[in-house]
């Protein structure tokens, strides 16, 4: 099986996440992905001066892109092609398979998300509230959460600190106001174990009120860097808002975390709640009182830190390792074949 999968770009996470890391397992089901994508990539940038450039170039690849597509037997889309708007996506040749892992549809009212999904003969959701959402548009939907490599984990040695324990948050720094919600939470921990580290990764260093720069550690992301601060603490965090955004979102964070053999401690939000139901693998809270009982609670229990670590682990290898979630994708594909 041949399958043109058009992508939101090369630097774009989703596209790393939701379809470039199952290229080689796909292929140990005889599906061989060809990945297409803008160099410009589907979203602006924020500058608004580069926009124009951006534009230029995104529409400029995209027409050469959709008039000459190589032969497959499935296209697979990966949210949109033009950031926002329904464009080249009329011109993608069937059938049509819509990826979809984001509330796209809050942007320009849907309207663009709407479009495609109506022309795709079967999409692909990574959750149940946006299976939910797209229902109305279309009657073909597959439930395929976002996949996690747990062999990359598994290949890092971890090192433990007798000495101090780390509680871990990841993420681009336009997740930096979620955090700032519950920092006073990691302030009193911190104040109250003075063991306890707070430990961020990111693409820009975090501009704290309370924490003190001696009550946490920062990196500069990089995957290498990703990978062994996970195998190298000791707490995953996930705070988030209440809301259809995050509702949207598919706890990719807390998986990894989880596949790294963290405890985690993550807001009780959206597909978060869903993957707290598969075990016993850490804590949900709603405020910052229960942020600090809930990290409290691992910090105190040896017996509970090992059951979570160990318990996520296997709920991440069992429903989200890279190996279950293309024998999904599979299946999706010859449904519309």
């Amino acid at each position: 099986m041949k399958v043109n999968a058009y992508t939101t770009g090369f630097l774009a996470p989703s596209a790393r996440y939701r379809v470039r890391q199952l290229i080689p397992y796909l292929e140990n089901e005889n599906v061989i992905v060809n990945e297409i994508y803008s160099k410009a990539g589907a979203f602006p940038p924020p500058n608004k001066i580069d926009q124009l450039k951006w534009a230029f170039d995104n529409i400029s690849e995209n027409t050469f892109k959709v008039m000459r597509q190589p032969e497959a037997d499935v296209t697979w889309l990966q949210k949109v092609m033009f950031s926002k708007h329904y464009t080249f996506e009329r011109f993608l040749k069937k059938p049509l398979i819509f990826d979809v892992d984001d509330a796209i549809f809050l942007k320009n009212n849907g309207f663009f998300a709407q479009k495609i999904a109506d022309r795709a003969d079967r999409m692909i959701c990574g959750n149940d509230f946006l299976a939910d959402y797209f229902s109305n548009f279309n009657a073909n939907i597959d439930v395929i959460p976002t996949s996690v490599d747990v062999s990359k984990y598994d290949a890092i040695a971890k090192v433990y600190s007798s000495n101090t324990f780390y509680i871990l948050w990841t993420g681009t720094s336009s997740g930096y106001p979620f955090v700032y919600e519950m920092e006073q939470a990691l302030k009193i921990i911190v104040d109250k174990y003075d063991f306890v580290k707070i430990k961020i990764v990111s693409n820009a260093p975090p501009v704290f009120k309370f924490l003190e720069k001696d009550d946490f550690e920062f990196s500069y992301w990089t995957e290498e860097i990703e990978f062994s601060s996970i195998k190298n603490s000791d707490l995953g965090i996930m705070p988030l808002p209440d809301n259809d955004q995050t509702k949207g979102k598919c706890s990719y964070k807390m998986l990894c975390y989880m596949a790294g053999k963290l405890p985690v401690v993550v807001s009780a939000v959206g597909m978060n709640n869903d993957v707290l139901k598969l075990g016993e693998i850490g804590l949900g809270v709603t405020n910052n009182s229960e942020w600090v009982n809930a990290i409290e609670e691992i910090i105190q229990s040896k017996t509970m830190h090992e059951k979570f670590a160990l318990n996520g682990y296997n709920v991440v290898l069992n429903h989200f390792d890279v190996n279950v979630v293309a024998k999904k994708i599979y299946k999706s594909f010859n449904e519309v074949i």
